[in-house]
This record gives C-alpha cells, structure tokens and sequence, in this order.
C-alpha cells in the first residue's frame, strides 16, 4: 500500500508514518499543499494508493487539495483526517470527493481497517447495467441514453445507491445517511437539492429522468424504465 500523508501536525504525522510502516505500507509525507501537488503531478500519473488528507492545512483554504485532487480527474482514494470533526465539516468533505473522513483522536486499526475496505471496493467493483443507465463503479462514471453525465463524487453516490435497488423508494433520512452518512440535515434540504441537481443532467441526455418523486415517502429509480438490473465485471 503506497500512502501520501498530507498533514501540517508533527505529532500526527510522526504516529501515522510510525504505525504504517508496522503493516509494510510505503508512507510519503507532505507538510502542505504545495508540497502535496508536487508529489501528485509525478509520473506516472497517480502513484498512490491513498491519500490521507488533514482537513486543517495551514496556508490552504478548507479542502481545497481535496478538490483540486478531484477536479483533475485522479481517483485516488482519499481519507480526509479532522482535528476538529463535525457533521458539517463531514458532509462538506464527502461533497467534495473525500471517499471517508475520520476525526482525531483515533486508532489505526480504525483506520486501517477503512483504507483496506476502500481498496478492496475499489479492486473489484463491477458495472451496473440498468436498461440506459450505466454506472461504472470502478472509475465512478456515469453514462445516460449514450451520454457520460459530469457527476459530482456525491452525485454518483446518491445515484448509486438508487441503482442498487431500482424500484425501490427510499426516504430522505436513508438517503442522508447512507449517502451523507449523517441523520441531520442542516436545514439546507441535501437531498431535494441534490435530486433536482442530478435530474438536470440526466434531462440533457434528451431523454427523462429515471429519478421519481413519491410523494410522501421520497425518492426512487423507475424500475419500468429499465431492464432487469444486472451487474458485469
């Protein structure tokens, strides 16, 4: 396991680089952004497995790394490290593409024990076929009637986990926690946002969107618009 640890704290980074090694990871440390950019603009193209990311980086704005990692389409995994965890700070990460986030103090078979089950996910996730809908679960891309959606990392999570279950109706506060991975929606209305987010790109596609309201309940994927669900690797 090829890590990049990103964390300005030395105490932080001393741990982490400590207890690493004892499993027989390869732990490259970066104590800013810049420094990080550095290290992930190398050839090849993203040499890491991981990415531990400090939520706090003295110099950067809020998650800003975290962002620029997404915006250049690398995949890599990335596990967002809190000093100060909340929900809000939580939801904001998971927004921007973090794949988990995990607020100090913590112990290392915790985060070991994720960033192996984040991996193992990533190795053999297969495709789900759902009539026009492909979600490619492995890259995290999305094609709708023959059109690749530009999705947000928690755009394809939310659609997902529809997919997972198409026909299937499932309520706000499911959709938060499972997606969102909170019970509170502070006031912002995530998900009825985010719904009216996804249908607008799946309407671009000329075609409607699969995403229904029922009314009361929440939301589902129209099972009648697609053939039986089938997964390929």
């Amino acid at each position: 396991m090829r890590v990049l640890l990103v964390d300005g704290d030395p105490q932080t980074r001393n741990r982490l680089q400590r207890d690493l090694a004892t499993v027989g990871a390869e732990c490259r440390v970066s104590t800013t952004a810049a420094e990080a950019r550095g290290f992930l603009s190398e050839k090849p193209q993203a040499p890491f497995d991981l990415l531990f990311l400090a939520a706090e980086l003295e110099g950067s704005p809020d998650l800003a790394l975290l962002r620029e990692v997404r915006e250049q389409d690398l995949t890599t995994p990335v596990i967002i490290l809190s000093a100060h965890p909340s929900t809000e700070e939580c939801v904001r990460a998971l927004e921007a593409g973090a794949d988990d986030y995990l607020g100090l103090p913590f112990e290392f078979a915790e985060l070991y024990a994720r960033s192996t089950a984040i991996l193992r996910r990533q190795r053999t996730l297969p495709t789900l076929h759902l009539g026009d809908l492909h979600l490619d679960l492995s890259r995290r891309t999305i094609t709708f009637a023959d059109h690749t959606l530009e999705v947000s990392p928690l755009e394809f999570d939310f659609l997902r986990t529809l997919a997972e279950r198409p026909g299937e109706t499932f309520s706000r506060s499911e959709l938060l926690e499972k997606v969102w991975k909170t019970t509170h929606d502070p006031g912002t209305n995530l998900v009825d946002v985010l719904v009216a987010r996804l249908r607008r790109k799946l309407t671009r596609s000329s075609r409607s969107s699969p995403i229904d309201t029922v009314v009361g309940r929440g939301y589902r994927l129209v099972a009648d618009s697609f053939e039986p669900a089938t997964r390929a690797s």
